[in-house]
């Protein structure tokens, strides 16, 4: 097949799930198949993206125009959320023009009032449904005026993917909730599951157990549901563990950690920032944490933990849609008091420790290699490249 990815940013650095999806996806399926990328960016092309794609053409991303004053109507019209870009449209047009594409991959919001449908199939990837993210962020307990965004933002969303995704050949999101949310949104469209993998060759495990206390999360420091763990942890877990582990440690590794992460630094908190090799520092940890409260999707950082060999103490939001075995590839807690319970369990018991890792590693090598997530996308881009005369029932 002859594939256009039709993107909302270039797919790297791989410190971003969207980008992981894409970059090994089209890695693992260019042997048969070709893939030309179409998407926002201003950056000079990464090598290693050059090596995976036929063809590139990049347009400089733009902040759209908006009504300096806007009505009621106006902030809730997806037109001002989600502006269409001609340059997107032309140029996607002169390719659809050039080459005789089977099958378009969407993935990334600013891109998609741009999509040709009914001209091409095209499957829509929704990666995570934004929609459940933002209902339980209104769930969660924040403050009144938040919750009230949030559902806002959840209202937006649902208008969103009723007037585009619904319009698709066929929609991927990466975790079984998800798919039922998007269901209820669009019940006409076939939505598929299809999720991430991770490369066990290149988050291998080393001999040598960590000696030192020190738990360890990974993430994008900026990005809500992940800042909202880490002020969890630092504040409600980790005096509970320090309690009975004095030396106890938190090291939180990522990018572009939030002013309020910031804060948190001193002697048992320590903010890396954004690193170039996530490998060092998740070595470091004896225990591997994944408090999150908030969010959707699987995660990648408790996949890259897994392969690693790393023992992982998590919530049961972290572990949604992954094939967790509670007490055998990992623990799972919810509360302060059970997951700080399960650390020191942890940090108490290195052969525990060393039996998780084992069968974490052995969870990613038996479900979550990309080959194996690659050969489910493909079956998927098969089917919906086949499809030349249905469309959607929505319009």
């Amino acid at each position: 097949m002859r594939i256009l990815v039709l993107a909302d940013a270039m797919p790297y650095p791989l410190s971003h799930g969207q980008h992981l999806r894409i970059f090994h996806y089209v890695r693992t399926l260019g042997e048969r198949h070709e893939f030309d990328l179409l998407c926002l960016d201003d950056r000079p092309l990464p090598q290693p993206v050059k090596e995976i794609f036929r063809r590139i053409e990049t347009i400089p991303p733009t902040e759209p125009a908006r009504s300096a004053k806007r009505g009621w109507r106006e902030r809730f019209a997806l037109e001002e959320m989600l502006p269409e870009d001609q340059r997107i449209t032309d140029r996607l047009q002169q390719f659809l023009t050039e080459i005789d594409y089977d099958l378009i991959w969407m993935t990334g919001e600013r891109v998609i009032p741009s999509v040709p449908f009914r001209r091409i199939p095209v499957l829509m990837d929704l990666v995570d449904d934004n929609v459940l993210t933002l209902l339980r962020e209104a769930k969660s307990s924040v403050p009144l005026r938040r919750r009230l965004q949030a559902l806002k933002r959840a209202f937006m969303h649902f208008q969103l993917e009723r007037r585009y995704y619904g319009q698709g050949d066929g929609c991927l999101v990466v975790a079984e909730p998800d798919a039922r949310m998007f269901s209820r949104i669009c019940p006409w469209m076939p939505v598929r599951v299809v999720k991430n993998g991770v490369d066990p060759e290149y988050f291998a495990p080393r001999e040598g157990e960590s000696r030192d206390p020190v738990l360890v999360f990974e993430g994008n420091m900026s990005f809500p549901p992940n800042v909202d763990a880490v002020l969890f942890f630092a504040r409600k877990v980790l005096p509970r563990i320090r309690q009975e582990v004095p030396e106890a440690r938190f090291l939180v590794v990522g990018k572009d950690p939030a002013e309020e992460i910031r804060r948190l630094e001193g002697p048992e908190v320590e903010v890396t920032g954004f690193v170039d090799d996530l490998r060092p520092y998740i070595r470091q940890g004896a225990v591997f944490v994944s408090p999150l409260r908030k969010g959707a999707g699987i995660k990648n950082k408790v996949l890259q933990a897994w392969a690693m060999g790393r023992p992982v103490v998590g919530t049961r939001l972290s572990f949604g849609g992954l094939q967790v075995r509670e007490g055998e590839n990992a623990l799972v807690a919810d509360g302060p008091s059970e997951l700080a319970a399960s650390v020191v369990r942890l940090l108490r018991d290195p052969r525990k420790r060393a039996a998780l890792g084992r069968e974490g590693r052995q969870t990613v090598l038996s479900h979550y290699t990309w080959d194996q997530k690659g050969r489910e996308l493909e079956a998927v881009m098969l089917e919906v490249a086949a499809k030349d005369e249905k469309r959607s029932a929505y319009a």
